[in-house]
């Protein structure tokens, strides 16, 4: 018997949520994202979350390109691939982590197989990565998925992931100054250095 789809959604939402959030040291995209600042008013935050303390004079002004060493891709949100028949896709496993670094990410040690699924199964959808590469949480374990490794049944998008992107920005002496929210329009996205 098939569960209806809401319902999987549903369910596998209050799981995916009880599981808890996934972060990487690693941008969206191909090469290294570059920014301006589109208002004299940016907010930085003393850690990369929200709700985290204001970091004042920062001298950033409207117009300067934004200087960062590091970054947190986080996802808030899971999205939900659904499986329209059982199938597989290949990709590196990382096992039941909730952060990967840059290091890890692009260090070597990952086993890629293959995982298979069944017909009506979610997959937890992370984050989108380049060249249509993504991240998922499947059966617990955190997977880097590559592109058009799917066989049998297509896993359909049920749900997007909302992520948000943090930069830790540095002064021109290269010291950290606070963490700046990339996503909520402050900024103006410069074509990527390679």
């Amino acid at each position: 018997m098939l569960i209806p789809r809401a319902a999987l959604v549903a369910t596998i939402l209050a799981i995916t949520v009880s599981v808890g959030a996934f972060e990487t040291g690693v941008g969206p995209g191909e090469g290294t994202a570059r920014f301006e600042a589109l208002t004299d008013e940016l907010v930085l935050r003393r850690a990369p979350c929200a709700l985290a303390g204001v970091v004042p004079d920062h001298g950033i002004a409207r117009g300067d390109e934004i200087e960062y060493d590091e970054v947190r891709f986080r996802t808030v949100e899971p999205g939900l691939l659904l499986a329209d028949g059982s199938g597989s896709f290949a990709g590196a496993i990382y096992g039941r982590v909730s952060y990967l670094s840059r290091s890890e990410y692009h260090g070597f040690g990952a086993e890629e197989r293959r995982f298979e699924y069944e017909e009506g199964e979610g997959v937890e959808l992370l984050q989108h990565r380049a060249e249509g590469n993504y991240f998922v949480r499947f059966r617990g374990d955190v997977i880097a998925v590559s592109a058009g490794t799917e066989e049998g049944g297509p896993l359909t998008l049920a749900l997007d992931p909302v992520t948000e992107l943090w930069l830790r920005v540095v002064s021109d002496e290269g010291e950290a100054v606070g963490w700046l929210l990339a996503d909520d329009g402050a900024l103006l996205e410069l074509p990527r250095s390679f």
